[in-house]
């Protein structure tokens, strides 16, 4: 009888135990998005209490740029320009409304503060829009790249835009690009050598060093970068 009552306790503690770990995983998994207004659509933005999103817009375009609220540092910036395009002349076409060329994107900052890595998701793509109705009739580019200075290089690249709906026209995309952010780091005293190594490494980089006598190592990161957004 008490190998019987061993055995029951020690099934009901695994069974505790097994139960609390599809909890606790799904609590770190879930990740809210919010809807945010550019000029002609909407972009999915991670939500969370620690950022803070800054908007503002001209005649033909919008950005929102995403703040740590604690550091005050510039996670992301998301931007949208609209370029009408002139209408063909064609007799038998009864069509009414206006075709842009909407280029939306994406920037994502990597590195340790004053030397860091603005990569660039940017997605062009030809939207019809007709009083209240709108429809997204093609990508037109996706490219993914470093755009600001300080020698960086983005290796691997790979992106991927396709239509929310399966096919064209549509009223939603979602593209993302992935890449390996790479940075050689060359120091003249080994004081300067250690702090830059600590500052990549907290920054999360891969550290690879070119010699081990040598005062240089590269610092490389993978990083993903995505948009999502709709015309509603």
């Amino acid at each position: 009888m008490l190998k019987i009552k061993e055995r029951v306790l020690s099934a009901l503690l695994a069974l505790c135990f097994v139960l609390s770990i599809p909890f606790q995983a799904s609590a770190e998994e879930v990740v809210s998005t919010q809807k945010v207004k550019l000029k002609l659509t909407y972009v999915d933005i991670p939500f969370s209490e620690s950022v803070n999103l800054v908007r503002s817009e001209t005649i033909d375009s919008a950005k929102v740029e995403v703040f740590d609220t604690k550091t005050g540092e510039l996670l992301n910036t998301y931007r949208e320009t609209i370029e009408k395009q002139q209408k063909k002349s064609n007799i038998n076409s009864i069509t009414s409304g206006d075709y842009y060329i909407v280029t939306t994107t994406n920037d994502r900052t990597d590195g340790p503060s004053g030397t860091q890595a603005v990569t660039r998701l940017t997605v062009k793509m030809n939207v019809y829009s007709s009083g209240g109705f709108r429809q997204i009739n093609s990508i037109e580019s996706k490219t993914m790249a470093v755009v600001n200075s300080g020698s960086f290089t983005l290796e691997s690249v790979d992106t991927v835009a396709i239509s929310a709906t399966g096919s064209f026209p549509t009223t939603g995309i979602r593209a993302n690009g992935t890449g390996v952010i790479t940075k050689k780091m060359t120091y003249t005293s080994l004081w300067e050598f250690s702090a830059g190594l600590s500052a990549w490494k907290m920054a999360e980089f891969n550290i690879t060093y070119q010699d081990s006598t040598a005062k240089e190592f590269y610092a490389r990161k993978p990083i993903s970068v995505s948009l999502n957004y709709s015309l509603y």
